[in-house]
This record gives structure tokens, C-alpha cells and sequence, in this order.
């Protein structure tokens, strides 16, 4: 017989130590066996091969498109960009649309600052139309066709082109949409977006087009996400969710993405007020407008996941209401493998209020029923702030001595390296690492229930500020305070003061679970499309997820202490 407690308690039990160590086994294998499916369930779907039934995409039919079209580089104004434009009016014409290209001279206002510069060009967008049965009204799948003057483009973007002309083979073999479908293959979009501009501003299609598809890499490899749409999402959000509802998407992507200075034909048709979704696969940035984004390196799996997308949506939407295509804002995140959670913009800031009232009262019950204590609860609040900072100077410094020992990193025009996999894997160990350590230095000062709490308030107060600040985030934090606070509150109610046991830990799996759905693929997504200089901002989610967890890592540590 040996004796279990509490660290900073003098409250003991009695348990058999084969008892204990099996149960601790169990929540860690509970743990490790979500986080698994949390990342595997992101994975771009299996190739479809070649003799599939016509209706299907298919990604090894799709291949002849890009081998066709990224042999070299294709940038504005090059013979290779040429004779990719008339491929696209051949295959076109092939499959029995009547091409045209819309030649004009296009303006942007070019990159904002010091020394700004105005981008102009003659563009050549390649358009096809659908008909469908319906009132002349389009849905409209877009890529750009032109390449980076120093890559072919074989992902950026060969692999959306090839996707719609798939996409517009399997179409043909299909019954007729109703509203009509428009393919545009816009021009210069890696020169000021200029093909997107063109058509917005000039073209007699535009004001048919009533929502917008568009596809694009950022990478050579990993799913396809939705990862912005426009303004007044939600007629597009509900349409999603039912008729993909494995779509990897999240509406923290797009308050990320709205505040960085990249863009996207998609921002130009955004801009316009079109309603739309925006496409793109970001796993292998390492080759991002390089030689090496050429056939070999592009995963066809991300190209069978682009099609799947292209296709479903263009049935879905191209039979759907025009008038649903608009809709009030919503919140919505994936469970990857399953569902596209999705509820109204409108419910931010009341779901905020319920967490922070339920946060008080278990507060208000955890220091009456002396689980808590008002030192507990300051300490634990800063000793998550103390291990995040702690996390985050580790990995920093270690990023500074990788890029002191190769210098050459600093020539990397993407700022991460082909071996990007295992620094991220490493940058992670370390962080779990740090957490761990720190949680050994707390738990002899801190009860479990004053750091989990510490946490929860953080969690909480990001909630708050993203509830009001960005509310397409703010479901990061709201679902894993619910479901944290939640399982602290039946705690306290069914047992005694700082009294940790095996009966408790289905409470606080399940409490876990949510927190471990929702960060854990977000984290895992964002690792693949950062640089090593922008990981830290993931590391800090890592921390935040190990201390909503504290309750089933401390049982495990007591029974195995390494």
C-alpha cells in the first residue's frame, strides 16, 4: 500500500499503487489518443484515380493540367504564360464552353508606404460560362493562371487551375445546374491582383455574380482550407456546412488573415462586396514562389481536396436560392473529420457573459467551500503567465542559436526551411517541456484546483477581449472556459477541499475534450503556414491547452514521476 495527495495539502488517501498507475496510464492514453485524431482528421482526402466515374473528381485526371501548365515559369507577359493561355481556351473550348479573354489595361494601387509605386499592366483573363437553367444569375470559381517569374507554379497556382477544368469536366457529365456557373482565370494576380481588378471594374459578367470561389496554395502540400470568406457570411456558412461538412475551416483564419498584409484575388471580389469563400493549402511554404513548387512536390492529395471542394460547392451553390447567398456574420470552426460548427455573431458576446457569470459563481463556491483561496487563485493566475513567458524566451532563444549556426537561414525568402517539420516538432517538445518543469516547480506551492483556475481565467479574459475585438476568435477560448469552469464547478460541489481523485477524472476528461478539439488542430494548421519567427504566437495556445488539462496531467505525474 503507498499514499497519494494533494502537494501543497495535507489531505491523503489510500490506494492501490497498480490501481493508480493504470488510471494515470488511462488519461494519458485518453490525451494522446485525441490529440491524434484532433491532427490526423486534417489530412487531405486519398487521390481518385483515373477511372472514376465521370461525375467524381479526380485529382490523377486533374495531374494533366498541371503538367501541361507548369513545366516552367508563366509570369505576366512571358511566352510560357502565353501558351498557358491558350491551353485554358483549347480546354475550354474542349469541353464545350465558348472562351473568352478580356484584354485590358489594369491599375492597382500597389503596396502602401514609403517609396509606394503604382502597379499597372495589360492583363488577359481567360472566362468561360455555364449555363444554367435558371435566370441568368452566377456562381463564379476563380485561380489565377499566371506563375511567380521564379517558379512554375505547379501548386501557386497550377493546382487550382487544374481543379476547375476538372471541376468543369465533371459538371458536363452531370444534370444542369440552375443558376449558371462562371469560370474565371484571372491574370497578373502575383502582379497587384490586376486580372481580379480588371474584371470587377470592366467586365459585363460582374454584376451576375451573385457568390465566388477562389483557390489558391501557399505551399505544395496539406488540406485545403477555407480560411476567409467575405463580408455577410452566413447564407454561404449554412451552405457549407451542409453540403461539405468536412471542410476544414475557421473564422479565426480569417481575423488572422484580415490583419496581415497579404492579399489574394479573393480581396479584390471581397472588397467588391461579393459573397464567397477563399481556398488554400499552406503545408510546405518552404517552396512558396520557388523553382521547387513544380510537379514533383506537389501532393496530389491537396489537389483532390481543392476538387473536392470546387466541385461540391459549385453544385451546391450553382442549384441553391441566389437570394440566401448573404446572411448575417457567423462564428464557425471545423471538428476535422466530422462537422462544421456554426452559430450567429450575434451570440458572442451573450455566450462571453454566461462564461463570466458562471466563472464568479464558481469562484464565489470554490473560496466558500476552501478548494480555492484568494493567494491560490493570484499565484496560479501568474504562474500561467510566468510559464507562457518562460515557454516562449526558450524557444526564442533556441531559434536564435539555430540561426547562429546556420546563416545561411537568413537567406530564406520564405523565413523557413525545408526541415521546417522537425523544428516545429522540436519548438513544441521544448514548450511542453518548459510547461511541465514549471508545473513541478508550482504544485509544490499551488493546489491543482488554484492553477487550473489561473488558467481559466486567462482563458477567460481572452475570451472577453476576443468577444469584442475579434469575435471570429473568440470561440477558441469561450468553448474551453464553458466546458473548464463547467467541470471545476461539479468538482467542487462533489468532494472535499484540494482532494484530487480517480473519480473525478471522467469530469475532467470530458472537459478537456473540447479544449483539446478546437486548439489542437488550430495549432497544428497554424504550425504548418507560420515561419519559425511566428511560431511563438501558437506557443502560447500550446500553454493554455496543458494547463486546461493540468487535472489529468497531475494525476498521471503522481503515479509516474518522471
Amino acid at each position: 500500500m503507498s499514499e497519494s495527495y494533494a502537494p501543497s495539502e495535507n489531505t491523503k488517501t489510500i490506494v492501490l499503487p497498480e490501481g493508480r498507475v493504470i488510471i494515470a496510464l488511462l488519461a494519458l492514453a485518453f490525451i494522446c489518443s485525441l490529440v491524434y485524431l484532433a491532427i490526423a482528421r486534417t489530412a487531405a482526402p486519398a487521390v481518385i484515380d483515373a477511372n472514376a466515374p465521370v461525375s467524381e473528381f479526380s485529382a490523377a485526371r486533374a495531374m494533366r493540367h498541371v503538367q501541361a501548365i507548369a513545366q516552367r515559369p508563366h509570369p505576366i507577359g512571358s511566352s510560357e504564360h502565353a501558351k498557358t493561355r491558350q491551353y485554358l481556351q483549347a480546354e475550354l473550348t474542349t469541353l464545350g464552353l465558348t472562351p473568352q479573354v478580356q484584354t485590358t489595361t489594369a491599375v492597382g494601387p500597389g503596396a502602401s508606404g514609403p517609396g509606394r509605386r503604382i502597379q499597372a499592366g495589360t492583363v488577359n483573363n481567360v472566362i468561360g460560362r455555364l449555363p444554367g437553367t435558371g435566370a441568368g444569375r452566377a456562381v463564379m470559381v476563380v485561380s489565377h493562371y499566371d506563375s511567380a517569374q521564379t517558379s512554375p507554379g505547379a501548386s501557386d497556382n497550377g493546382a487550382s487551375v487544374a481543379a476547375m477544368l476538372e471541376t468543369l469536366r465533371a459538371l458536363k457529365g452531370s444534370s444542369p445546374l440552375k443558376n449558371d456557373l462562371i469560370v474565371l482565370f484571372t491574370d497578373a494576380e502575383e502582379t497587384g491582383l490586376l486580372g481580379a481588378r480588371a474584371f470587377v471594374t470592366e467586365h459585363p459578367w460582374a454584376g451576375d455574380v451573385v457568390a465566388v470561389l477562389n483557390f489558391e496554395a501557399r505551399g505544395t502540400k496539406g488540406p485545403s482550407l477555407m480560411f476567409e470568406t467575405g463580408n455577410e457570411n452566413g447564407g454561404l456558412i449554412k451552405q457549407l456546412a451542409q453540403s461539405a461538412p468536412r471542410t476544414i475551416a475557421s473564422s479565426l483564419f480569417t481575423e488572422i488573415y484580415k490583419r496581415l498584409p497579404n492579399s489574394t484575388d479573393f480581396g479584390i471580389f471581397k472588397d467588391a462586396g461579393y459573397p464567397g469563400l477563399n481556398f488554400a493549402y499552406t503545408d510546405g511554404f518552404a517552396h512558396y514562389h520557388t523553382l521547387s513548387d513544380n510537379i514533383e512536390n506537389l501532393d496530389q492529395r491537396s489537389l483532390q481536396h481543392h476538387g473536392n471542394h470546387a466541385l461540391t460547392l459549385a453544385q451546391a451553390l450553382g442549384n441553391a436560392d441566389v437570394d440566401q447567398m448573404k446572411g448575417p456574420d457567423e462564428v464557425y470552426f471545423s471538428i476535422p473529420g466530422w462537422l462544421l460548427v456554426h452559430y450567429p455573431e450575434t451570440w458572442v458576446k451573450p455566450l462571453a457573459v454566461v462564461a463570466l457569470l458562471m466563472l464568479v459563481g464558481v469562484l464565489w463556491l470554490g473560496l466558500r467551500k476552501k478548494h480555492l483561496t484568494i493567494s491560490g487563485l493570484t499565484l496560479g493566475f501568474f504562474a500561467l503567465f510566468a510559464t507562457a513567458v518562460a515557454a516562449a524566451v526558450t524557444v526564442t532563444l533556441v531559434n536564435l542559436i539555430v540561426r547562429n549556426l546556420h546563416g545561411e537561414y537568413r537567406l530564406i525568402p520564405q523565413g523557413t526551411t525545408y526541415n521546417n517539420d522537425i523544428y516545429v516538432i522540436s519548438f513544441v517538445s521544448f514548450t511542453v517541456a518548459v510547461v511541465f518543469a514549471m508545473h513541478n516547480l508550482f504544485r509544490k506551492r499551488i493546489s491543482t484546483a488554484n492553477l487550473m483556475t489561473g488558467g481559466l481565467l486567462w482563458c477567460t479574459i481572452l475570451m472577453a477581449a476576443t468577444s469584442w475585438a475579434a469575435p471570429g476568435a473568440s470561440y477558441l477560448f469561450t468553448w474551453p472556459s464553458l466546458f473548464g469552469i463547467l467541470a471545476l464547478g461539479v468538482v467542487f460541489v462533489v468532494s472535499a477541499p484540494n482532494f484530487l481523485t480517480a473519480k473525478h477524472l471522467p469530469v475532467f476528461a470530458i472537459s478537456a475534450a473540447p479544449a483539446i478539439a478546437l486548439l489542437v488542430p488550430i495549432i497544428y494548421l497554424m504550425s504548418l503556414g507560420l515561419s519559425l519567427s511566428l511560431l511563438r504566437a501558437v506557443l502560447v495556445l500550446i500553454v493554455l491547452l496543458l494547463v486546461l488539462m493540468l487535472p489529468l496531467i497531475e494525476y498521471a505525474a503522481r503515479a509516474n514521476k518522471w
